[in-house]
C-alpha cells in the first residue's frame, strides 16, 4: 500500500512496504530539489562535477559497502541532486548517512578536481563521436524541453570552472531545498520517517517554498506545425546520418490517449521495421514506438542510414500514409489480436523489487503521482476492449 507519511514545505516522504517479492532488501530514493542546479549551463556542470567528486571521495567506502550487499548513487538531476541507496535494509541508513556527510562536508581538493574535470572533459568529447542514433535522442529531448542544455554548451563552460567554484557552489545548493523521498521494500513507515529525519538532521537545510520548486515541463508545439533541426556530426569519418521523426500526440497524463498510442505502437511496430528495414533496407538501425517527455506523449521513428535525412523523412511519411489504408482494411479479428497482445504485455508482472521501485520513483520524481500510469489500469483495459476505439 502506498502511503504519504510526511508532507510539508521541507520534505515529502513516500513509503511502500514490499508485499510482492518479500526479500530482506529495500531501496531509498532522495531528490534534493533546488532550481539552482539547472539554472544555467554552468550551474548544471557545477552540479555534475560536484556529484562526480562526491563519488570519487566515496570510492573506497563504496567498495566495502558493495561487498556487504549495498550500493548507492549520487547524480545531478534537472531538478536538483538525486541520491539512491539499495541493499539489505538493516544497513541502508548507515550507507545513506555516510553519503550525506560526505556531501555536506566535501573538501574539493584541487588535484582531485583536475582529475575529475579531465575525466568529464574526455567523456563530453567522446560523446560527440558516438554513433548518430545514440546522439539524436539527446537533441530531441533538448528541443522539447522548456530548459535544458546540450554538449556544445557544456564544452564552452567546462574550461572556466575551478575547484573553488565547486567548493563555493554546493553549500548554496544544499542550504535551501525541498526533499522528495521514497522508501520501498522490507521497511516500515517508522523507518521511512527515520530516513527523512536523517536527511534533514545531516544536511540541516531551510525549506524551499513551493512556489520555487523546480518543475520539469515540455514545450507544446502548435497543431499542424512542422519543425526541423539539422545538426552536423563532429566525426568527419562517420558516413551515417540519423533522423528522429517525432509526432507529438498530447498530454502524457491522458490515459485514454496513452492507451491509444500504446495500441498504435503495438499495431505498427513490426510492419514499420519490415517496410523500412527489411524491404527498403534504409539502414541497420530502424526503430519506432511511443516516446514520452516530461509532460507530453508522442510516437517516433529513429533511422540511422547512409541515406540523407530528407530521404528518410520521405520514406517515413510514405509508410504512415500507406499504413492508414491498412488500418482501415484491418479485420476485427486482427484488431482484437493486437489488443489482446498489448493487454498481455501490460499485465505482465514485474520481475524484482528494483523494477517496481524504479517505476514508482519515476512517477514521484516526475510529479505526476499517478502510480497506475505505467501499468495496465482497468481504465486502459476498458478503452482497449471497446469495440469502437478512436484514433483521433
Amino acid at each position: 500500500m502506498f502511503v504519504l507519511v510526511r508532507n510539508d514545505n521541507l520534505a515529502r516522504i513516500w513509503f511502500k512496504k514490499d508485499d510482492t517479492f518479500w526479500v530482506p532488501k529495500a531501496n531509498v530514493f532522495v531528490n534534493l530539489r533546488n532550481p539552482l542546479a539547472n539554472a544555467t549551463a554552468e550551474n548544471a556542470l557545477k552540479a555534475r562535477l560536484y556529484t562526480d567528486i562526491v563519488r570519487d571521495a566515496l570510492e573506497e567506502y563504496a567498495y566495502d559497502a558493495e561487498l556487504s550487499g549495498l550500493s548507492y548513487s549520487v547524480s545531478s538531476h534537472p531538478t536538483g541532486i538525486e541520491i539512491a541507496v539499495s541493499g539489505y535494509n538493516d544497513k541502508l541508513s548507515v550507507l545513506l548517512e555516510k553519503v550525506l556527510i560526505t556531501m555536506r562536508d566535501l573538501d574539493v581538493k584541487p588535484e582531485r578536481f583536475e582529475i575529475v574535470k579531465e575525466r568529464l572533459s574526455r567523456g563530453l568529447k567522446n560523446w560527440d563521436y558516438q554513433q548518430p542514433y545514440n546522439q539524436v535522442g539527446e537533441y530531441t529531448r533538448w528541443l522539447n524541453s522548456e530548459k535544458g542544455y546540450i554538449n556544445e554548451q557544456f564544452h564552452e563552460e567546462l574550461p572556466h570552472l575551478t575547484a573553488i567554484d565547486i567548493q563555493q557552489f554546493y553549500p548554496q545548493m544544499l542550504r535551501q531545498v525541498h526533499i522528495e523521498s521514497f522508501v520501498h521494500g522490507n521497511m516500515y513507515k517508522e523507518d521511512a520517517l527515520k530516513v527523512g529525519d536523517l536527511v534533514i538532521a545531516t544536511l540541516n537545510p531551510r525549506a524551499l517554498p513551493q512556489t520555487q520548486w523546480p518543475i520539469a515541463r515540455t514545450l507544446i508545439f502548435p497543431e499542424g506545425g512542422n519543425f526541423i533541426y539539422h545538426k552536423t556530426l563532429k566525426d568527419p569519418a562517420n558516413v551515417n546520418h540519423c533522423i528522429e521523426y517525432l509526432l507529438t500526440v498530447g498530454d502524457k497524463a491522458n490515459r485514454s490517449l496513452r492507451a491509444q498510442v500504446q495500441l498504435f505502437d503495438q499495431i505498427t511496430h513490426e510492419p514499420a521495421f519490415d517496410q523500412l528495414r527489411t524491404k527498403e533496407q534504409l539502414g541497420y538501425v530502424v526503430f519506432s514506438g511511443a516516446r514520452a517527455t516530461a509532460t507530453t506523449l508522442g510516437y517516433r521513428f529513429i533511422i540511422q542510414s547512409e541515406k540523407t535525412p530528407e530521404y528518410l523523412e520521405e520514406r517515413i511519411d510514405s509508410f504512415l500514409i500507406g499504413y492508414a489504408k491498412t488500418l482501415e482494411d484491418m479485420t476485427d479479428a486482427a484488431f482484437e489480436g493486437h489488443k489482446n497482445s498489448l493487454i498481455t504485455k501490460r499485465v505482465e508482472k514485474l520481475k524484482n523489487l528494483d523494477q517496481e521501485s524504479t517505476r514508482l520513483w519515476a512517477y514521484i520524481d516526475g510529479e505526476y503521482l499517478d502510480f497506475d500510469l505505467g501499468k495496465f489500469s482497468d481504465f486502459q483495459s476498458k478503452i482497449l476492449t471497446n469495440n469502437n476505439p478512436s484514433y483521433s
